[in-house]
């Protein structure tokens, strides 16, 4: 079931819950993080909305890579650093 409850209609996966603490978010693409509030409408922004969507993509990318690997790391334990 891709890890989610069983209960119809809920596609909440239950290690979304769950946030990365910022010092490990920070080390995946960290430069991304200069780009966070540069884009938006006001006068000080950049009024790009295919990049602050794709910058918004990146934010939740991070957080999906690091709960994925922390229930991937049994796996692969070989791999770990």
């Amino acid at each position: 079931m891709a890890g989610h409850p069983p209960q119809m209609g809920c596609f909440e996966i239950r290690r979304a819950a769950i946030t990365p603490p910022e010092a490990l978010l920070s080390m995946i693409w960290p430069s991304l993080e200069r780009w966070k509030d540069r884009f938006g409408r006001s006068d000080d922004q950049i009024n790009d909305l295919a990049a602050m969507g794709l910058t918004n993509l990146l934010f939740y990318l991070r957080e999906v890579i690091l709960q994925d690997a922390a229930v991937l790391m049994p796996q692969f334990p070989g791999n770990s650093v």
